[in-house]
């Protein structure tokens, strides 16, 4: 049997300090080197690690001075004799299988690396966090960029080979969003990573002084996210993979704007959330700095309405640090049902979703607010896809309404209405959307409104994990999928000078989950995939800001 060292710094934590070590000691694998490490507490800790080590030998205990948990964490990388490390902070415990299941399966796998779920413990709660990235076989970062692209500060949820780990010119240090260095070199130097798909973890995130809650040192992760952006340029790997950095940048900066001005459960004082406008200052010249040469910058800034399915709010999210700019969204409507005339309201005989945002879309297409409600003022871009257009359209007296997902799952219809279904592959329904379709380009030139089209598809296939799929046996869906491919068609012609972002540059990423907890299985697209797409705008904006200010310089100088 190989030998795991479990690694625990330790800094005034007598309070939980016995229920983690319990957890480390009750393993049921046994060949364990447990090595605490005291950085200098004030507090009761050091008794409490001198009691554990006299009743288990495999405890090795060494007191420092107070350096921080990543110097510690580095120390006991030194002195580590085990073929694999976990770490476990002193604050949190970790299930009683968690070492025999996880380091079976890097045995079996021949893995360097192996990361599990977790589980976020309060006072009272208890989340399982699922794996963002989960994979069969084992594989590198160069495959499967997703381990960086949705890459998380979290170092405790991962078993390590000791070769892997002092491979890592990186050190520990203690600042917050410091383990991003060590990760996000680690991944990339890796040869074998593998996923376990077990909450063995348990981190305790809301106890007092726990770094995720200490807002005064926010400031410290800008400066590890520069590091990291010039250890990529240092080791000439930031041309692979500014796409992951703007991801995993994107997510923290994002993750403490919403901290500050949107959680209340944190509890920040008013000082704290003062500083929002600020930290997103700093962010946006952050996007600047390092991502100009590929992508426009201002597009975070510009505010968004979105025409069309439900993952255009998953890009744009994925492109806006402030969600505000995202203003408005005309969902579950095809876009015959927009341009319609209004429809007798009493046709919905009852809606039953207590979901605010599904409840005022299927009042939207019944309302045909998109033509009442002139959505353009102070609107620097429309982005659209056509994902509606594949579902069936009722007809009442010359007006038109949308049977969308959203209108399926939650409302009850007047049995008047059957009969009056335009079959979505018919060829009336191609006559109507032509002509709503020059309706519409009508109403965008003169509004003066940029316009995006994303050419997003139904999935074809779905899956839990990045490396092995699974196809839904619905023939259907490469029927609506070439219809969608005629009505992308159809706008391009009717209006060319649209921005055009086509998902299938991305088809390592087209698939879904099959257990999506939303709408209809085969839309929905995963979180990797917003992400790129998000990167794939801004590259298209950068292109079409620059063609216009060559354009604009030309003039000048004729």
């Amino acid at each position: 049997m190989k030998m795991v060292t479990i690694i625990v710094p330790i800094y005034n934590t007598e309070q939980y300090l016995d229920e983690c070590i319990n957890s480390l000691v009750n393993q049921s694998y046994k060949e364990l080197e447990i090595i605490l490490i005291n950085d200098g507490s004030t507090d009761s800790s050091g008794a409490v690690c001198r009691k554990w080590m006299e009743l288990d030998p495999r405890i090795r205990y060494i007191e420092t001075e107070n350096q921080g948990q990543g110097k510690a964490r580095t120390l006991g990388i030194t002195y580590a004799r085990g073929n694999y490390i976990l770490f476990v902070d002193s604050d949190d415990y970790i299930e009683f299988n968690l070492i025999e299941s996880v380091n079976c399966y890097m045995e079996q796998k021949r893995a360097d690396v192996c990361i599990f779920a977790y589980q976020c413990v309060g006072e009272q709660t208890m989340e399982r966090i699922p794996l963002a990235v989960k994979v069969q076989e084992p594989v590198t970062t160069h495959i499967c960029k997703q381990f960086l692209c949705q890459l998380s500060p979290l170092i405790c949820n991962k078993m390590y080979s000791t070769e892997l780990l002092k491979k890592i010119s990186h050190k520990m240090e203690n600042t917050m969003c410091e383990d991003l260095l060590f990760l996000s070199e680690l991944f990339v130097r890796a040869e074998r990573i593998v996923t376990w798909d077990a909450p063995l973890y348990c981190y305790r995130y809301m106890r007092n002084g726990n770094m995720s809650t200490d807002f005064h040192r926010y400031g410290e992760v800008l400066i590890n996210v520069e590091k990291m952006m010039e250890l990529f340029r240092k080791e000439q790997w930031f041309q692979e993979y500014w796409r992951e950095l703007y991801s995993i940048s994107f997510n923290i900066f994002k993750d403490i704007l919403f901290r500050l001005h949107k959680r209340k459960d944190l509890r920040l004082p008013l000082a704290a959330r003062n500083q929002y406008t600020s930290y997103l200052t700093m962010y946006e010249h952050f996007y600047e700095k390092y991502f100009e040469k590929y992508i426009y910058a201002n597009a975070m800034k510009m505010n968004y309405l979105l025409i069309g399915g439900y993952n255009l709010r998953g890009i744009i999210r994925d492109l806006l640090l402030e969600e505000e700019r995202l203003v408005d969204h005309y969902a579950a409507s095809s876009v015959v049902s927009l341009m319609s005339k209004s429809l007798d309201k009493r046709i919905i005989k009852r809606i039953t979703t207590e979901n605010w945002y599904r409840r005022t879309q299927i009042c939207r297409d019944i309302n045909k607010n998109f033509m009442l409600e002139s959505p353009f003022r102070n609107i620097d871009c429309v982005v659209i896809d056509f994902i509606e257009e594949c579902s069936d359209l009722f007809e009442i007296e010359g007006a038109f309404f949308t049977e969308s997902e959203f209108l399926k799952d939650n409302c009850i219809l007047e049995e008047h209405i059957a009969g009056k279904r335009v079959h979505f592959l018919s060829k009336r329904r191609r006559t109507l959307f032509q002509n709503a379709i020059e309706k519409m380009v009508e109403i965008f030139r003169s509004n003066h409104i940029l316009v995006i089209l994303v050419k997003n598809y139904l999935n074809t296939r779905y899956s839990d994990v990045y490396d092995g799929f699974s196809y839904f046996k619905d023939g259907e869906i490469e029927l609506k999928n070439q219809e969608l491919s005629w009505c992308y068609d159809m706008f391009l012609e009717k209006m060319p000078e649209s921005v055009c972002v086509d998902g299938t540059k991305f088809t390592e990423l087209a698939f879904t989950y099959k257990n999506f907890p939303f709408g209809c299985k085969p839309i929905y697209a995963n979180n990797g995939y917003f992400k790129y797409m998000a990167t794939e705008i801004g590259e298209k904006l950068k292109l079409i800001y620059e063609q216009k200010d060559n354009s604009e310089r030309n003039q000048k100088q004729n």
